[in-house]
Order: structure tokens, then C-alpha cells, then sequence
């Protein structure tokens, strides 16, 4: 009981947060108009970093309020929650995915696709990346329609080992009479210190490794986790709620126009947007007149449907893309309309429903969610055994027009002059 009454005193409380939407709502904006005009915001792939932040911060809030429960933290309830958050949506999208790339894409990218949708469902995208950061992140590649998966495998990554990481800090800080929080924020800081020095050595050595791999992002969650865990002992004034609103935004917005393909990133150069995202997080409402910092009814919006506009937005330029060859002005207007709109509904019809679905069986979602992985990986394994039988027709391999995401990781020469599309 003192345990959880000392976790209650020092966890940041619980609740809506609209600058939080708004927050995802400029991430995941930053992330489409990177992917569809990258000169116009060259450093817009900040936006995945900006994800991992606020992922952090609430998990971390939800397991810590978790345990203050009279049951402590349940491994089933808390996966059973992520599995009907994330699930559903992400494998009609792949479903979805595979089966647009038949129809729109060359029967010589088939195989990988399909290789790279199994590695999406088992959320190990980003590790199939990494290892082929060689091959697959030349410039002469087509990106895939769905490498966007890479972070979201790292954030599963993450709800897999965190909370059981969680439990046992707490079981080991009551048996040796440690503070809770104190275990936490130890944890957490030395998850932090780790990963952010493994960060900037592999940006230098390998930054396509560097790039993809868990052990070089996940000081991002660890980041939000700690403003979890100590938010709440840190009381600001209302002008300087509004000052570290301003100066989060603005650090946001800089590392979006500033960063560009040549940046060593993630490295250091990653503070900047995680440390913006951060303050943002921390400064809360922000109310000066009509300024209400990112509560903005457009940025709320798209921060409700952030998941699944970052799941539809990379397929749709993808396909569209390979059907037109280029994406100009009009074209990108067009791709953000569709882009809403089918992530709209996605959002009503897919995430909602099944966020907000009960069962009486409290491993019912689980074992539905395995089935649903299940059914995903054996219809890209089929594609992979019948592309394997048949003969392929290379003679559309690569688009000139657009060179794969090697073009922003590494020294890679790509021709001038002409868009890219990065992971």
C-alpha cells in the first residue's frame, strides 16, 4: 500500500489531453507532407520521433496507474488493451496493402512485399530493414508499401518488454526497500543513457543500421516515460507553461525544416524534436487569448486519427506513385484527401469498433489477434510460395522518379533534381 501511495504522489495524472492529440495531429502531418513533397519539409520524417515520445509518456502513465490499482499491473489486461488499440486496423491495412500491390505494382516487387507484410504482422519490420539496409536502402530500390512499419514494430517492441520490465523494478524496489519511482526513473534513465549512446555510435558508423534498429530508438520511449514518472513533482507557472509550449513547438517545427537527408540522424541531432515533443507534453494547456498552443480543432483531428492515417497514407503514395510516376502540386492534394478519407474510415469503422469491443473471455482478443496475425501471414506466405514458382517480369524494376530511402541514410549518389521517398 505505501508503494502505491508513493507511485500516486509522483506519477503525472491521467486524462484527456487535447495538446497531446494536437500534438500527434502535427507529427503525423509532418510525416505525410514529408513522404508526398519532401523539398517542402525536408526533415518532416521528425514526426516518428515525436510518436515515440508520447507513446512513452502514456504507457508509462497507464502501466504506473495500472499498478496502483488494487491488482497491480495484469500482463493480459494490459496486452488485451494494445491488441484491440492497434491490431485490427493494422491488419486490414496490410491485408489491404497486399493486395493493392497486385494489382498496382510490378510482379518483381511482389516477393519482398509480400516478405516485408510478414515481417510487418510479426512487428520485425524494422530489423528486416536494418538487415537489408545494404540492398534494399539503395538508391536504385523501390521503397515498399509497407516499410512505414518499421516504427510501428519498435513501439510493439517496446509494450512487449516494458511492462514486464516494469514489474519486475517494482518487485525488486519492494523487496529491498527502494522507492518505486526512484526504481522507475533509475530504470528508465539507464534505458535512456544506453540507447542514446548506442544512438549516436551507430549514426556514425552505420547510419542505415542506426536508422531502423530498436536499441538506437527506444531511448525516445524512455524519454517519455521519465516526463511520466516525474511530471507531476514539477509545478510551472502559467507563463512558463506558455514559454516551454512556444519553445516545444518551435523546436519541433525547426528540426521539420531544417533537417534534410544529409542529417546524421538519429544521433544527437534526435534531441531536438524528442526534447520539443517533451516540453510540449510538459507544459500542458496552454491558454494566452485566443492562443490555445496546439488545441486546435484540425490538429485534434488528425490526432485522433494519427494511427490510421500513418498506417493508409505510405501504401496510397506508394500506388499512386507507381501508377503515375511522379507526384506533383495537384497529386498530393488529391493523395492527403484519400488519405483522409479512407483513414476516416478506418478510424469509425476499424479502430473504433474494436477499441471499444468487450468480451467476457479475457484472452478472447488475444487469441482473436493471433488468429488475425495468423490468417495475414499465410496469405503473404502464399504470395511468397507462388511468386517462388513463376517467372517475374524486372523490366519495371526501380522508379527513376523516386530513389529508395537510401538516398536519406547514406552517401548514396541519386540523380538530380528529383523527389524521394524516404522510410
Amino acid at each position: 500500500m505505501r508503494d502505491r501511495l508513493a507511485l500516486r504522489d509522483d506519477i503525472a495524472p491521467g486524462g484527456f489531453r487535447p495538446e497531446i492529440q494536437g500534438l500527434r495531429g502535427l507529427a503525423v502531418a509532418f510525416v505525410v507532407i514529408f513522404h508526398i513533397w519532401p523539398a517542402a519539409l525536408p526533415g518532416g520524417y521528425v514526426g516518428v520521433d515525436i510518436f515515440f515520445v508520447i507513446s512513452g509518456f502514456l504507457i508509462t502513465g497507464l502501466l504506473t496507474r495500472m499498478a496502483l490499482s488494487e491488482n497491480g499491473i495484469s500482463l493480459v489486461g494490459f496486452y488485451t488493451r494494445r491488441v484491440r488499440r492497434l491490431l485490427p486496423a493494422a491488419i486490414v491495412a496490410l491485408l489491404v496493402t497486399l493486395a493493392g500491390t497486385l494489382l498496382f505494382v510490378s510482379d518483381a516487387w511482389w516477393e519482398e512485399t509480400a516478405r516485408q507484410v510478414i515481417a510487418s504482422a510479426l512487428y520485425v519490420q524494422n530489423w528486416r530493414l536494418a538487415e537489408q539496409a545494404v540492398d534494399y536502402l539503395g538508391a536504385e530500390d523501390a521503397p515498399s508499401p509497407v516499410q512505414h512499419f518499421w516504427s510501428l514494430s519498435i513501439e510493439e517492441q517496446f509494450y512487449i518488454v516494458w511492462p514486464v520490465l516494469m514489474i519486475a523494478s517494482l518487485w525488486w524496489a519492494r523487496r529491498r526497500g527502494y522507492s518505486p519511482v526512484q526504481m522507475l526513473t533509475f530504470v528508465l534513465g539507464v534505458v535512456l543513457a544506453g540507447s542514446l549512446a548506442a544512438s549516436v555510435a551507430l549514426t556514425r558508423s552505420d547510419p542505415a543500421w542506426a536508422y531502423f534498429v530498436t536499441h538506437t530508438r527506444v531511448w525516445e520511449l524512455a524519454l517519455g516515460g521519465l516526463l511520466a514518472l516525474t511530471l507531476d513533482r514539477f509545478r510551472p507557472s502559467a507563463h512558463m507553461q506558455n514559454a516551454m509550449a512556444v519553445a516545444g513547438m518551435l523546436a519541433a517545427l525547426a528540426s521539420a525544416v531544417l533537417f534534410s537527408r544529409s542529417t546524421d540522424f538519429p544521433g544527437f541531432k534526435a534531441l531536438l524534436p524528442t526534447l520539443g515533443a517533451a516540453l510540449v507534453i510538459a507544459a500542458g494547456s496552454v491558454r494566452v487569448g485566443r492562443f490555445r498552443g496546439l488545441d486546435i480543432v484540425a490538429l485534434r483531428y488528425a490526432g485522433d486519427r494519427s494511427y490510421s492515417i500513418y498506417l493508409w497514407h505510405w501504401p496510397l503514395i506508394i500506388f499512386y506513385a507507381a501508377q503515375r510516376g511522379s507526384i506533383g502540386l495537384v497529386d498530393g492534394v488529391l493523395l492527403i484527401i484519400a488519405t483522409l478519407a479512407v483513414s476516416d474510415l478506418s478510424y469509425r469503422f476499424v479502430e473504433q469498433p474494436y477499441r471499444h469491443s468487450r468480451s467476457s473471455l479475457a484472452w478472447r482478443p488475444l487469441i482473436d489477434g493471433t488468429a488475425a496475425i495468423g490468417v495475414c501471414v499465410a496469405m503473404a506466405g502464399g504470395l511468397v510460395y507462388a511468386v517462388d514458382r513463376q517467372p517475374i517480369d524486372t523490366s519495371q524494376i526501380g522508379t527513376p522518379n523516386y530513389p529508395g530511402p537510401a538516398a536519406l541514410l547514406a552517401n548514396a549518389v541519386v540523380p538530380q533534381g528529383v523527389k524521394l521517398l524516404p522510410p
